[in-house]
This record gives C-alpha cells, structure tokens and sequence, in this order.
C-alpha cells in the first residue's frame, strides 16, 4: 500500500471515531454520568423497569458509524486496519500499542455477559453481533430471531440493551485509543513523506 492512501485511511479512521465522539449518544452517556436500569416489583402489581438509556434514534446513528470499523468491505475496519498497520513503515512501539488495543478489545467481547438464557451465557461480542446484525444494522435471520425473542421479554429487554450500550461505550474507548495510535502514525508519514 502506498503512504498516500495509508495517511487517508488513517485520516478517515479518525474522522469516524470524531464523529462518534461528538454524537448524541455520547452526549446522552455524559450528560446522565452513565446509564442506569432499575426494576421494580411488588406482588399483585406489575413490573416497573425505569432507565435512562439512550433513545432510539441515537442508538441507531451510532450504530451506523460503528460499522465503518467493523464491515471488512470498509478499509477502516479493524481486520484491514491490522493488515494496514502489517504493511506501513511506521515504528514498532505504535504497531505494538495498535495490536494490544485491538486484543483488548477482542479479549472484551470474549467475556461472559451477566445473561445466561437457556443455560447458556451469553457473551458481549454475541450481543454485539445481535443487536447489529439481527436488529440495528442488517437482518441476518439467527440473530434477528435472537434480537426479537430478547426484546419480548420485558424485564430483560432494557438489560440487554444497556448491556448492548455498554459493549458500545467500551468499543469507543478502544478505537478513540486507536485514533490516537493512528495520530501518531500519521506524524511519522508525513514526516518520512516531506523528508
């Protein structure tokens, strides 16, 4: 790959994760100081569950940039991220810190979640892949079924979406961190470049 096109995915890696950053998701998150579920139950009343989760509208627009770095048809995804950070001269301490960031994140959705459905606990990246594509972003039918059997279910709905928010907010942390290995990426480029 020649450094002009690296230097311009790396660019746009970054504007993506600005975008993130500045989304109303985001804000919502900050604003409230987290996202909370509570219920509450008495016997021979109905179930109250309160949140102050993030609406809809802003799920759905984070999710639509999220997939810049997870759809393997975008060069910023972060399989061709890794295999753009294999090829560019760039120093082995920011190959290092981009490759410890990308497991962390994978070693992350690796983990259980706090749901055990039918005997099986369901871990973070399976509610990742759930909600985006069996709900948000695309209708692969397993998952959609999956996405639509949780959200019957009242008391677990608002679980699994904080859950699915959770893997969202963590997920930003990591390519925000990515963002900053690519900056420095970047100096070294454009220096070697004009050198």
């Amino acid at each position: 790959m020649d450094k002009a096109n690296a230097i311009s995915i790396l660019k746009l890696f970054n504007e993506k994760v600005d975008k993130l950053i500045k989304s109303r998701f985001v804000k919502h998150i900050q604003e409230n100081k987290g996202m909370k579920v509570s219920i509450r139950a008495s016997i021979g009343e109905k179930v109250n569950i309160s949140h102050n989760l993030p609406d809809q509208d802003a799920i759905d627009a984070f999710v639509l940039t999220i997939r810049f770095f997870i759809q393997d048809n975008e060069p910023t995804s972060l399989s061709n991220m890794a295999k753009l950070y294999d090829n560019i001269p760039v120093s082995s301490s920011i190959k290092d810190d981009f490759d410890w960031v990308r497991n962390k994140l994978n070693s992350e959705l690796r983990k259980k979640s706090m749901f055990n459905l039918q005997n099986k606990h369901l871990l973070r990246g399976e509610i990742f892949d759930t909600f985006i594509y069996g709900g948000l972003a695309h209708a692969n039918k397993e998952k959609k079924e999956d996405f639509d059997k949780w959200m019957s279910i009242e008391p677990l709905a608002a679980f699994v979406v904080a859950e699915f928010n959770n893997v969202l907010i963590y997920f930003l942390d990591c390519i925000a961190y990515i963002r900053k290995v690519n900056t420095r990426a970047l100096d070294e480029l454009i220096k070697d470049k004009n050198s």
